[in-house]
């Protein structure tokens, strides 16, 4: 909401609704609507997507890659910036890296997923299935995914959360445990969230940036507001915007644990 505000100006006004909140897609039309700028999770939001097509409405989708190309995107490389952690805690000497996954179904879920191991497969590192634990996207579904992975026979030596709500589960599971982190596990997290300065040990991860996203979104939805239609099939249909890794006192290299 800040990212598009800082970019619209006083002709418009930002009106934030979820679409789950409508029953039918009667009242989403030109009459009430200018434009729309959809943050995106799941390929259930695709009925209302379509509708708003449909009806001719100037359509931008953030956060999440739509098939249809005709469909103007903006996301977060997420697939790159999941990457980069894996490749980072393999450089500190990690071998026994795990994944706690994010919600089943989302493109968020499985673009994370295929950036880490595609880290591991790069730099043969051994893909283990025991180290694949499905979460959901919240607190206590890191911290069961953690006490999951304290349970085998030889736990991980890192691990790599999909977000930073069960990274911090995760770490309270490993206090629970009896666990320094990062001098016995390292955890890293992705999206930095503003708790992820704040927690004890400050928690490593992958900043993605939804307010440049944002205000990414929010010029291109004025551009194709005032484009005719041939000029709108110039547009890009997929702008990814890269992450960056914060690398914090959540993680350690096994050399030195």
């Amino acid at each position: 909401i800040r990212g598009v505000s800082k970019v619209i100006d006083v002709q418009y006004n930002l009106f934030v609704r979820g679409i789950d909140d409508y029953d039918d897609y009667t009242y989403i039309n030109n009459k009430r609507f200018d434009a729309i700028i959809l943050m995106s999770q799941s390929d259930r939001d695709n009925t209302f997507i379509y509708n708003v097509v449909e009806k001719g409405i100037p359509l931008i989708v953030l956060n999440r890659q739509v098939d249809d190309s005709s469909i103007i995107n903006i996301l977060s490389n997420d697939k790159e910036g999941a990457y980069k952690a894996g490749e980072y805690l393999i450089e500190l000497g990690h071998r026994h890296i795990a994944i706690i996954e994010g919600i089943e179904g989302f493109k968020s879920t499985q673009q994370r997923k295929e950036g880490f191991l595609n880290s591991l497969i790069d730099h043969n590192v051994s893909i283990r299935q025991e180290y694949m634990i499905q979460g959901n996207y919240d607190m206590q579904s890191g911290y069961e995914g953690m006490k999951a992975l304290l349970r085998l026979k030889q736990p991980p030596t890192a691990v790599f959360c999909s977000n930073d709500d069960m990274a911090i589960g995760a770490m309270n599971a490993a206090f629970e445990s009896g666990l320094n982190v990062p001098n016995d596990i390292s955890i890293i997290g992705f999206d930095d969230i503003e708790l992820a300065k704040y927690t004890t040990p400050s928690l490593t991860t992958v900043k993605r940036p939804i307010e440049k996203i944002s205000m990414t979104g929010a010029e291109a939805v004025l551009s194709l507001m005032k484009m005719n239609k041939d000029d709108k099939n110039m547009l890009q249909n997929k702008v990814l915007i890269n992450t960056e890794l914060m690398v914090r006192q959540s993680v350690k290299s096994r050399s030195s644990m």
